[in-house]
């Protein structure tokens, strides 16, 4: 299951995360601790961090970057803090 959060919402996912008692998991090749990670859709690209609840179920907060995008700086496995880097103009 996925839910839609906001770009400064996510920034701040991991730390809230962990106040909760929630640890983030690997995955896509990015190891927790690094996400959120950048995941590309054709031209439209995501931030994702992935975790389970109680139960182990499958969780991601998830929001857009840029939709229908052909000027991205992207590589498979790139994080958030990646992306920031190479996409600022």
């Amino acid at each position: 299951m996925a839910f839609h959060v906001e770009l400064e919402d996510i920034k701040r996912a991991q730390e809230w995360l962990s106040g909760h008692g929630v640890t983030v998991r690997d995955a896509f090749g990015v190891v927790g601790e690094d996400q959120a990670l950048i995941l590309q859709n054709g031209a439209n690209y995501h931030a994702a961090i992935y975790f389970d609840d109680p139960d182990g179920n499958s969780l991601e907060f998830i929001t857009p970057l840029k939709l229908g995008a052909d000027d991205v700086r992207y590589v498979e496995g790139m994080t958030l803090n990646q992306w920031a880097g190479a996409n600022s103009k």
